[in-house]
């Protein structure tokens, strides 16, 4: 066998490792390995896998724009960052970096994006400047260029090797989270807390200190960025969207190693942190005791991993046991070994020729009651069996990036799920935790990919895998699916003040046009549908991600937000999008004005104040964040004496050569403050002939109104007139409204003339077709068929579709009529609205609702669903 050099081995987990060595690495390695358990590719039925993207140098870490556009940022080792856009690779970087310095596992590290990155358009990167230091990086997206590089937390450590870190993100806190490693040599190990080497840190928006921050001591000798402690190298970071907690993963030190207990060494591990929390190393590695090593500046308890694997390639036949007995019973399966055993909280083991066969699976365990016990979740019957064997389940010898999958593009069972990568295994995870956070089930999903050091959920809902051996982006997909609307992602967080987006496409290929709704459904008013609240799909374009923007509002409470909204087609199965909202009052301007109209070569003004005094200066900047067509011309900085009261900025209106409206958005922030938006619409003032823009309603029903807007563009604005109608049909000359009752069947020719005295004028010549009037249909999307509800502020709600719309819905529990909605925005509810319908009034066990809709000519639908009601 290939022997594989002790600083080597003693850095098995050691990544990305520089092209030469990680060539002989691999190819040492490979005739340690068993047979591969698959050619390549997902494991799981129902996926197909493929490369996204090829051509990239050494992907290390990667992130999708949170704002709909279906960007891809990637970075790469040892150049800058890339951007991939429509599946291929844009040219020109989004950032190279003067300073770089990227021997062995440093380099252009980390990625993240602001949480209010659709007002500010921040983007932070990690990134190692020098043989001993490395810093974050922010920088403001200009058209795919990241523009006004500024360093924002600086000084951070390593001794240019390895374990220098680099998971980079920003928590539902709004705070930036990176991890630093020990940098290879034990470097701010124990109990050293002057270094932020082997430590979780923390920092505000702005690069500042929080002044929560556990380890803040001031002008003392501790690092105030410290959050989390007693970590060997954790190369990536998530946080899981369910619960907010921070999720770290950490790669193992060699199995020969001398952590003490000498049980210690050679764990891959995944932790969940609180503030103040100590991973152990490296005095633990996956075997950390209960209680803590260290009780100052307070007692700091010890972090235990949900999810830990031997460091190791091999088959581990050393580690296995036989078993004596196995009993199941509740689906918690008790093993007992006949002599003492190394498996542990939080790890895979897989059994193989126990007597009862149910037993042959891969357990995770869940308790070790003894020495020679332990016990592990295992579906199926209670049951008792003798015999076999158990050694640990084999996944690899460096954890890499992980992601939960929060979609509806995958089935519904792998909701939830923790993805995770493993560089030297050549396998991606799939990891199931129960509410609790503890692991029941660990399998191989994928092993397409041959060195896979992160993964994320891209907003088409696939799985998207950075292979850095081979230099591309790997996508893994399920097999299209015709009931589903595909959203990603379905739970999120975001800022008060602040937009955010998710996707919507559909699950496979219509046979027509698809029209998808989005509405909130929860009671708090401050979250709203920005735009995308109707998306049209067609054959041509049903896989691609349209986005769906969410505006949380300004309040005047201090409280977070929390609010759900509901994303339907009809036949469609539809899907819910959980939004949770920081609130940053506290800690945002407050501005006058959030929307400016300006005409071109004019200006407008708007004031800006702190949000409470403050006692020492305080510097806000306007920037222009996208748009050409105005900019600030008063108040770019507007530096705040203590005491000082708001002050203005003045926008100008851009002149320019062409006859088209403008616009532009502008983010107003500061060291220590969270960002606001102001939009500004600029009306161009270039004469220019009327040119139509509004697309014609080309359906009637006999004997009901048609209505239509025509609408030109120009300047001056323009008049309208009818050169060709039926009989009856009126337009007004000023708003383009044209009015019409069709008292025939057929076709009918019409054509509208907009002028304003600039040649040519401006023609819209379209044909109505006027039929009979059609029968509605109905959709009863809560509560479901079968469902059991209860509560005061039950769901019973329908939409409608008609050639002519809907007036009005009942709604019946048992034939008896409890509620009429009056409206015609085809969305009804039993209550007037969502979360309105009152269970407690009725007897509890089975009951009929159902909802009837009426079109004008009381033409109607109907669709009911058996519920059984249990208050």
């Amino acid at each position: 066998m290939l022997e594989v050099p002790r600083w080597m081995r003693n850095d098995a987990a050691m990544r990305p490792i520089p092209k030469l060595l990680n060539l002989f690495f691999c190819a040492a390695f490979a005739l340690m390995m068993p047979p591969p358990l698959h050619a390549g590719g997902p494991l799981d039925p129902g996926f197909g896998e493929a490369v996204f993207v090829s051509g990239l140098s050494e992907p290390v870490s990667m992130a999708w724009a949170p704002d709909g556009s279906g960007r891809l940022f990637v970075t790469e080792k040892s150049k800058g960052v890339r951007i991939v856009q429509n599946r291929e690779l844009l040219p020109t970087p989004f950032a190279t970096f003067p300073q770089l310095y990227s021997a062995s596992e440093c380099g252009v590290l980390g990625i993240c994006f602001d949480p209010n990155y659709v007002a500010n358009r921040y983007v932070y990167v990690f990134v190692t400047v020098s043989a001993s230091r490395q810093r974050i990086v922010r920088f403001t997206d200009v058209k795919n260029i990241g523009a006004d590089a500024t360093n924002l937390v600086n000084g951070l450590p390593t001794n240019g090797v390895n374990h220098n870190g680099g998971a980079l993100s920003f928590g539902p806190d709004g705070k930036l989270y990176w991890a630093i490693g020990d940098n290879g040599s034990k470097r701010g190990v124990d109990n050293d807390l002057t270094t932020l080497a082997g430590k979780v840190g923390r920092a505000n928006v702005d690069g500042t200190v929080p002044v929560d921050n556990p380890f803040e001591d001031g002008s003392h000798p501790n690092n105030d960025y410290i959050w989390a402690t007693g970590f060997r190298n954790p190369f990536t970071m998530t946080f899981q969207p369910r619960t907010g907690k921070l999720w770290l993963n950490v790669v193992g030190s060699n199995p020969e190693g001398q952590t003490e207990p000498n049980s210690g060494p050679g764990y891959e591990q995944v932790f969940v942190l609180n503030a103040g929390d100590d991973g152990g190393y490296d005095d633990y590695e996956g075997n950390q005791p209960n209680g803590s090593r260290y009780n100052t500046p307070f007692v700091r308890p010890f972090a235990h991993p949900v999810l830990q694997y031997k460091t190791s390639n091999s088959d581990e036949s050393d580690l296995l046991r036989t078993v004596a007995t196995i009993a199941r019973s509740g689906g918690v399966a008790t093993v007992a070994t006949t002599a003492a055993h190394p498996y542990r909280i939080g790890q895979a083991v897989r059994l193989a020729g126990v007597s009862d066969p149910s037993f042959n699976a891969i357990l995770c365990v869940r308790s070790v009651p003894s020495a020679s016990t332990f016990t592990a979740v295992s579906a199926g019957a209670d049951a008792n069996a003798t015999g076999g064997a158990v050694r640990p389940f084999v996944v690899g010898s460096s954890i890499a990036g992980g992601a939960f999958y929060e979609s509806s593009g995958f089935p519904a069972e792998y909701r939830g799920n923790f993805f995770f990568g493993d560089y030297t295994g050549g396998k991606v995870m799939r990891a199931i935790f129960d509410a609790q956070n503890r692991l029941t089930n660990l399998s191989v999903f994928s092993t397409g990919a041959g060195n896979p050091v992160d993964t994320a959920v891209g907003p088409d809902g696939a799985l998207y895998v950075a292979d850095i051996g081979t230099g591309t982006i790997r996508r893994i997909a399920a097999i299209p699916d015709p009931a589903k609307l595909v959203v990603t992602p379905t739970i999120f967080n975001m800022h008060e003040g602040g937009q955010a987006a998710f996707s919507v496409r559909l699950g496979a290929q219509p046979a027509g046009m698809v029209v998808v709704n989005t509405h909130r459904i929860s009671a708090d008013e401050d979250e709203v549908v920005a735009s995308g609240e109707t998306l049209t799909f067609t054959p041509e374009n049903w896989n691609l991600p349209q986005a769906v923007t969410i505006a949380a509002i300004v309040d005047e409470d201090s409280v977070a937000d929390s609010a759900t909204f509901l994303v339907t087609a009809p036949n469609l199965v539809s899907e819910t999008v959980s939004v949770s909202v920081t609130d940053t009052t506290a800690n945002a301007p407050v501005l006058s004005e959030k929307t400016l109209t300006i005409r071109e070569g004019q200006s407008a003004s708007f004031l800006v104040n702190l949000p409470q005094p403050q006692a020492r200066t305080k510097t806000l900047y306007v920037r222009r964040v996208s748009g050409t067509a105005a900019r600030v011309v008063e108040g770019g900085a507007l530096v705040f004496l203590p005491g000082e009261a708001a002050k203005r900025v003045t926008i100008y209106a851009n002149q320019d050569a062409d006859a088209l409206n403008g616009s532009a958005q502008f983010a107003v922030g500061g060291p220590g403050f969270t960002a606001r938006s102001v939009s500004v619409a600029v009306v161009d003032d270039d004469p220019r002939a009327p040119v139509f823009g509004s697309v014609p309603m080309i359906r009637a029903v006999l004997g009901l109104p048609y209505r239509y807007t025509a609408h030109a563009a120009g300047q001056p604005v323009p008049v309208y007139d009818l050169i060709a109608a039926p009989t009856g049909m009126i337009i007004n000359s000023t708003s383009g409204v044209i009015d019409w009752t069709p008292a025939a069947l057929g076709q009918f020719n019409v054509t509208v003339r907009a002028t304003n005295g600039l040649k040519p004028g401006a023609l819209q010549a379209f044909t109505i077709t006027v039929a009979s009037d059609a029968t509605p249909t109905v959709v009863l999307h809560a509560p479901a068929n079968g469902a059991t509800i209860s509560g005061a502020n039950a769901e019973f709600f329908g939409t409608s579709t008609d050639d002519y719309g809907c007036f009005k819905a009942e709604f019946f529990v048992d034939n008896a009529l409890i509620y009429t909605d009056l409206n015609r925005t085809n969305h009804y509810h039993a209550g007037g609205a969502h979360q309105h319908f009152d269970t407690t009034a009725f007897s509890n066990g089975a009951h009929t609702l159902k909802i009837t809709v009426y079109d004008d000519h009381n033409l109607n639908a109907t669709a009911t669903a058996q519920v059984t009601i249990a208050n």
